[in-house]
């Protein structure tokens, strides 16, 4: 059967995009992008929840959203398995906008005193928990992969992470310079802002290419036949340098078991003929030859 077709972005990305973008690195800086726009907004979002939605709102949010992201993780594997994970990734993009999305209508028609503003506030957490699960557990997964076609694996470690802790200072410089000039309380307009930050954040996941296609950056590492050191083979081994790997072919190697054959018969020989003249010093007649022994051995 025909296998089924790659979806239409992968194919436009394969076919369009430079090489270095098919590299781990490339993909690891786009994968830490996507935190970073999205976690721009969810971290200042979080560390301001007292400050905007209220002290009662903001805990009860926050309970929410770390519950549901705690349960949603007991499923999310299966999910990111089923549907991919950069599919994954988008949808659980989502989930945080969902959040802005009920925060703006909070503002925009209800307030602190309205009961279903607020509770759409804490439905809107518990469906960022939920995406939360699903990002996370893509992001482990395909950081993961990325690493395997990687020379420097724990280097696209702390190259995700680099990037993704600049969302803390980008949401930090945001909220100052927005709170300078307004009054410490949440608005429409910083959330709007924020939802901006997240659609940016759900659009690079679509840029993302699956580990399949990236190009495999690793030395491959040679396998090296290693033989036993008599002084027949020392010669034949010492044209190799420390460290490199080398292969042996089937001739060579076949050549080298002769010749340590032969050294050991010669060994075996001289062991023998010392051990019959030992038996023959004490009055004992041997019945079979060692060398007999030896040579039906080896052959």
């Amino acid at each position: 059967s025909t296998p089924p077709r790659p979806p239409m972005i992968e194919r436009f990305i394969a076919t369009y995009s430079p090489e270095w973008y098919r590299k781990p690195t490339s993909q690891t800086v786009a994968l830490g992008l996507v935190f970073c726009f999205v976690f721009t907004a969810y971290t200042t979002m979080q560390f301001y929840a007292s400050t905007t939605y209220g002290q009662e709102l903001a805990s009860s949010t926050v309970s929410t959203i770390y519950f549901s992201f705690t349960m949603a993780c007991l499923a999310s594997p299966t999910i990111v398995n089923k549907i991919g994970c950069r599919e994954a990734m988008f949808v659980g993009v989502l989930g945080y906008a969902f959040l802005v999305l009920t925060s703006l209508m909070y503002f925009l028609y209800g307030g602190e005193n309205v009961r279903w503003a607020r509770r759409l506030v804490v439905s809107g957490g518990a469906i960022l928990g939920f995406g939360a699960s699903l990002l996370w557990t893509s992001q482990g997964r395909l950081i993961l992969a990325y690493s395997n076609k990687a020379e420097e694996k724990a280097s696209l470690l702390g190259l995700f992470w680099a990037i993704f802790q600049c969302s803390s200072v980008i949401g930090g410089t945001l909220s100052f310079l927005y709170y300078s000039s307004n009054k410490a309380e949440g608005s429409a307009t910083l959330y709007v802002v924020f939802g901006i930050c997240i659609l940016i954040g759900a659009l690079c996941t679509q840029l993302l290419l699956p580990p399949s296609m990236l190009e495999d950056t690793t030395k491959r590492q040679d396998v090296e036949m290693i033989s036993e050191q008599t002084p027949l083979t020392v010669d034949s081994d010492a044209q190799y340098t420390r460290g490199e790997s080398q292969i042996m072919t089937n001739d060579r190697r076949h050549n080298v078991v002769a010749r340590d054959a032969r050294y050991r018969s010669h060994v075996y020989q001289q062991t023998n003929d010392v051990s019959v003249s030992s038996l023959l010093l004490y009055g004992v007649q041997p019945t079979i030859s060692t060398s007999d022994v030896w040579q039906s051995v080896l052959q």
